[in-house]
Formats: structure tokens, C-alpha cells, sequence
């Protein structure tokens, strides 16, 4: 039997307007589902040593932390830490904004970091001292702030209350996602106090709808194949990317779930371990903490007796210095990292288009990208590090030269999923889901890996007449990734 979780009451939040509206009920089972885990083979790396009461990743994958009072910033590159001077009392969150710059919000109020200071946030004389718990930065700008004493959006260069009359907004935790009802547009998940929300765009407003409810409901993230993940009453509840719910249940109580952008990885705490799912299943790591949060590339933020510790299966490589879909305009250094540090390979090799190309080795291992040695449009560059033990490890980034118009999902890459991947990974396929644009680009590497070893699509009962994907069309794909997964 089902219980439907249909909401309260439509709720219109008040911003420049009202917006009113029904929204739709959720299906969650009665009984959870117990999942059990395989052992995960992990690497760890202290970041801190001490009593870290807050942590958190940040997109460059430079962390923050608060040690003993003071605000700590750890580069992601070369791991280095720098205290961060000024007082923002007990943090409660940070967040960094679409134009890079980072804000913290502790007791003593919201502030700038500003390389290795902080200064009062201009946002502090308009929300009146008030100290939010949770901020998120949405993908259009707004910036939402939520406090015990409400929800709070500032875009537009104004602030606005945000009324949600009967939804607590109490120690809120905050997640962009998937609208519940099926809706084409994201929105704001809310987990505070004993409900769990959405907030649906409708024009400058937007409508509540309720999803969920339970004595305790403690936390919200979506990972990069937009998958909902929720903890309530100490169980996890997860609502996938077709919209069906599950409700999973550890061998021990839950305290925390951590899940990344782009990331198809998600960490999991309970009261005596810590736990990883990601494309492979679950896994145990035998390691117990306190989760403080998921980076880019899917490692966790964990704070051990031993002090803050990053902690993530296998040994990633991690390239610095271009981004993925980046036009490039002049010479720049690609610096190749291998995670952990103490674990340094035998061995790298750099390839541009299938072809080698040199690299430098020293104190940093560099790989030069110049502009001038490229014709115009889509490159790829694909780096390894071989370690002793036969592991090797990959990492890729997609390049633009010159004059290039990229191909977008809904002209061009949509269609080719529709002709090869929907009778599978479609709602109504029985396949891993992969028919939006946000996890084609969570999985671009496995998706090529896929289709370039014709391991996809596969050629059976339910399409026997398929075709290979053509070459064209797989470097149209790699173009749609270097041009930066245009919508």
C-alpha cells in the first residue's frame, strides 16, 4: 500500500506578486527497502589537523573549514591552507556566487572573502543583522538565504521575503532540482523542521508544494543525474530522475547525505560508518564522521578524530588551469594533480585529439596548450597516470579554438539520443535514466567510452535493427561538450 504525501494547502509566496496553483501528489512507500553495501577500497588525505566544527567544497574545489575559531582557506591545486582573517563568529554556511565572489555567514553576520580577509557584506544592513543557516546560489542568479526567522531571495540587486505561511524554514537545508511534478523547470528543495518542499518559478513568484513529512526531516541534495536525495527520520528517501520514489533503509540510523552537481556520486553518513553510491551500487568505507559536504569530483569532506580528512574511492586525476567548454585564447598550463599526494604515479601521458603531446616534469606537472597549434573548433584533452600497482587513472577536458558555434542538446544531441538510447534508458525503458541534458553531461565520458567501443547501443530484442552511432555524430557529442553543453 501507498501513502500519498499531497500537499497541505497551495501556498502562494509573496514576492513582487502571488502565484497560485495545485500541485501534484507524491507516491512514497510504506515500507523501506534495506540496502546492504560492499566493501569500498578508499583514500584519505588530512586536510586539518584539530577540531574542525565546519567544512565545506567550494566549485574551484578549494575548501573552507573552521578550526578553533578561525576560517581556514585549502587550495584545491596544491592542497596549501591560509587562515582567513576577520570574525564572522560560529559559521553557518558559505556559498560562491556566479561572478566567484565567496560569501560566509556566521553569527557575526554575512561576509566577503577577499583572498586572506574578510570584510562585512553589503547584505548585512539589508537583512538587519540577521544570520541565515543555509544559502544557495540558483544557476539564475538569485541568491536564496534561509534563517530561522524566514526564506529569503536576493536577486536583482533587491532583497525579498519569501512568506511560507506553515513551512518551516528552521535550520533549512537548501538544494536546486528537479520539480517534483514533472515540470520542465528546476526549483529551490526545502528540508527543514518536520517538512520537506519545493518552490515552483512562476513567474516573478513562486508555489509551494509539500512532498514529504516525518518527525525529523534533517537534510536535501540533488547529484548530477538529478536525483533527490532526502533524509528523514533518519531513513534516506530517494526520488530518481522518472519521479519514483524509494525509501532505503541502512543497517544503522542515517545522519547525513552529501551529493555534488555533475556528480553521479553520493555520500552517505550513519552513526557508525560511512557510506558511498554511485553508478556501481553502495559501498562501505569502514570509516567513521562527521559529513560536512561532496566536492566536484566526488570526494567527501569528513571530520575524523584525526582532524578534517578528503576521502573518495580509487586515485582521481584532477586538471587544473582550463575548464571544460573554455575558449582558448592564448597559452595557458594545464597542471596534472594526482589525489592523494603521498600516492605519486610512475608514469603520465597527455593526448590532444588522439595525438601525444609533451608534458613537463618537475615540483608541477604542466602540459602547455597554445592556440596557434590548433586548427578552430572542439579539442580534447585526455590525460593518465600509471601507478605501480597497474592502476590508471583518467581525466579529460574539453577546449574551443578559434571561431566555433556549438551544437546544442535540443537541436542536435536530443535527436541523437531519441534515435539510439530511448528505447532503453527512457522513463519507459528498463535502463539506467539518461534522457536529460544535465546527466548526458554528468556521464560525457562514459557516454563516448560507449558509443566509440560500440558497446552502445546495444543490439538486441528491443532494438534489432539499431545502428552504430556514426562517427559524425560522436564528434558531435565531444563538440556539444567543448562548447560547454549549451541547453
Amino acid at each position: 500500500m501507498n501513502k500519498p504525501s499531497c500537499p497541505r494547502a497551495s501556498l502562494a509566496l509573496a514576492l513582487l506578486s502571488f502565484a497560485l496553483g495545485l500541485a501534484a501528489c507524491e507516491l512514497v512507500p510504506d515500507e523501506p527497502t534495506r540496502v546492504f553495501a560492499s566493501p569500498m577500497e578508499v583514500s584519505t588525505e588530512r586536510l586539518l589537523t584539530g577540531d574542525v566544527r565546519w567544512a565545506t567544497a567550494l566549485p574551484n574545489l578549494d575548501v573552507l573549514a573552521q578550526m578553533d575559531g578561525i576560517i581556514y582557506r585549502i587550495d584545491g591545486e596544491s592542497r596549501r591552507s591560509e587562515a582567513i582573517y576577520g570574525d564572522p563568529g560560529d559559521v553557518h554556511a558559505a556559498v560562491e556566487l556566479a561572478d566567484g565572489t565567496v560569501l560566509i555567514s556566521g553569527t557575526e553576520g554575512l561576509w566577503v572573502v577577499q583572498h586572506t580577509e574578510m570584510t562585512p557584506s553589503p547584505l548585512s544592513t539589508a537583512l538587519d543583522a540577521l544570520s541565515p543557516k543555509q544559502m544557495l546560489a540558483s544557476p539564475d542568479g538569485a541568491l536564496w538565504l534561509a534563517a530561522d526567522t524566514g526564506l529569503f531571495i536576493w536577486r536583482d540587486e533587491a532583497l525579498f521575503s519569501v512568506g511560507a505561511s506553515g513551512y518551516s524554514t528552521s535550520e533549512a537545508t537548501l538544494a536546486w532540482g528537479p520539480d517534483p511534478a514533472g515540470g520542465e523547470s528546476d526549483g529551490l528543495w526545502v528540508a527543514s523542521g518536520t517538512d520537506l518542499y519545493f518552490l515552483r518559478p512562476q513567474g516573478t513568484s513562486f508555489n509551494a508544494e509539500y512532498v514529504a513529512t516525518g518527525d525529523v526531516v534533517s537534510g536535501v541534495s540533488v547529484d548530477g543525474h538529478q536525483v533527490v536525495w532526502a533524509v528523514i527520520d533518519g531513513f534516506l528517501h530517494r526520488r530518481d530522475a522518472a519521479g519514483n520514489w524509494d525509501w532505503l533503509q541502512l543497517p544503522d540510523q542515517l545522519a547525513a547525505a552529501a551529493a555534488a552537481e555533475g556528480i553521479n556520486s553520493t555520500w552517505l553518513s550513519t552513526l557508525t560508518e560511512l557510506w558511498n553510491y554511485s553508478g556501481d551500487g553502495w559501498s562501505s568505507t569502514g570509516l567513521f564522521g562527521q559529513l560536512h559536504d561532496s566536492d566536484g569530483v566526488g570526494r567527501a569532506l569528513v571530520t575524523t578524530e584525526e582532524g578534517l580528512m578528503r576521502v573518495w574511492s580509487g586515485r582521481p586525476l584532477l586538471l587544473f588551469g582550463v575548464n571544460d567548454g573554455q575558449k582558448l585564447e592564448f597559452a595557458q598550463d594545464v597542471e596534472l594533480v594526482s589525489a592523494p599526494a603521498a600516492a605519486t604515479p610512475r608514469s603520465y601521458e597527455v593526448e590532444v585529439d588522439g595525438a601525444p603531446v609533451a608534458i613537463e616534469l618537475g615540483e608541477r606537472t604542466l602540459v602547455e596548450l597554445d592556440p596557434i597549434d590548433f586548427a578552430d573548433g572542439p579539442h580534447e584533452l585526455v590525460a593518465r597516470a600509471h601507478y605501480r600497482n597497474g592502476v590508471v587513472a583518467e581525466a579529460s577536458v574539453f577546449f574551443t579554438v578559434g571561431e566555433f558555434e556549438a551544437p546544442t542538446w535540443t537541436d542536435h544531441i536530443q535527436p541523437i539520443h531519441q534515435t539510439y538510447c530511448t528505447p532503453c534508458h527512457d522513463p519507459s525503458g528498463s535502463a539506467h535514466l539518461m534522457y536529460t541534458a544535465s546527466v548526458w553531461q554528468a556521464e560525457i565520458e562514459q557516454i563516448l567510452n560507449s558509443v566509440e567501443s560500440g558497446a552502445m547501443p546495444l543490439n538486441n530484442e528491443t532494438s534489432p535493427t539499431i545502428d552504430a552511432v556514426s562517427l559524425a555524430e560522436i564528434q558531435m557529442i565531444r563538440a556539444w561538450a567543448a562548447g560547454g553543453f549549451a541547453e
